[in-house]
């Protein structure tokens, strides 16, 4: 295949990697995102990192991670992935204006996300860069969520461990900023800072540098989460928990899907999905009990 089988319909974001484009595949007519990463030949080492993506995602079949649909390379790698067809979750969290999302709609999406994050922890990769903006909603009501944007996502070798620093500075763990080694519990806190927002429109830890940011992630203060009287009084405690510095602390994702105020919603998820309910095993070696609140 090749860009000669697409049509172009429109930029979707251009920056100093490439484009993505949405496109219309002329042998079907379906609508597709292509991302195109130029390949910078004084930067093989970037460029790997790119088809890393294609590796990851072209394993991963799952409900709520973007769909990979094909690759080439003419002379750019073009990975074409399916088209969501509403907006990221930063966009539709800013698009409300300040109005808050309604607790069964927050939970709905965020178990999707928890599921989305359970598989790729199940497949042994970490993704690095989960935030609002690599965070897709598609279906015919927008409230089906993906999960996307594995550029930086890591297989995790046998001893189940990475050390290089990446992601986004506002979602950087504690152990991230401190050079330390990290694993799947570094995800979950990154997971945590998106329920945040999502709870109260605002980043858990931003600053005007990085080096701030990175002080208010090791010792700053989480705020906010008490003002929100219209939810439940255990989503204060949920997220904190995500949010505990010491990542052995931090629930799994297979007790996040436990939780009392999740389950419900990812049996729903699972059930509508035909998913196996067998990965929901008890794991009780970190964080609160499978279950409780």
């Amino acid at each position: 295949m090749s860009l000669e089988g697409y049509c172009l319909i429109n930029i979707i974001k251009r920056g100093s990697f490439g484009t993505i484009s949405l496109q219309r595949r002329l042998s079907d007519d379906q609508l597709v995102v292509i991302k195109e990463i130029i390949h910078d030949k004084s930067d093989a080492y970037e460029f790997s990192e790119c088809k890393n993506e294609v590796t990851i995602l072209s394993n991963l079949h799952y409900p709520h991670i973007i769909k990979y649909l094909d690759s080439f390379i003419d002379q750019s790698l073009h990975i074409v992935m399916e088209y969501a067809t509403n907006s990221t979750l930063q966009e539709y969290i800013k698009n409300r204006h300040g109005r808050m999302l309604p607790q069964d709609e927050l939970l709905f999406l965020f178990s999707q996300l928890v599921l989305a994050v359970n598989f790729i922890h199940s497949s042994k990769i970490l993704h690095r860069d989960i935030k609002p903006c690599n965070i897709l909603l598609t279906g015919s009501k927008g409230n089906v969520l993906k999960l996307s944007d594995f550029g930086i996502s890591k297989l995790l070798n046998a001893t189940n461990n990475a050390r290089s620093l990446v992601g986004t500075p506002s979602y950087l763990s504690p152990e991230l900023c401190l050079g330390k080694a990290y694993s799947t519990q570094s995800d979950i806190w990154a997971t945590g800072c998106v329920l945040y927002f999502m709870t109260t429109h605002k980043m858990a830890f931003q600053a005007s540098n990085l080096g701030s940011i990175v002080n208010n992630i090791l010792h700053g203060v989480i705020t906010d989460l008490l003002d929100q009287d219209q939810y439940d009084e255990r989503l204060p405690h949920l997220i904190a928990s995500m949010l505990e510095r010491e990542p052995e602390h931090r629930p799994s994702t297979n007790q996040l899907m436990a939780h009392c105020l999740l389950v419900p919603h990812v049996y729903g998820i699972m059930l509508n999905h035909g998913l196996d309910y067998g990965i929901m095993g008890s794991q009780n070696n970190n964080g609160a009990s499978s279950g409780n609140c």
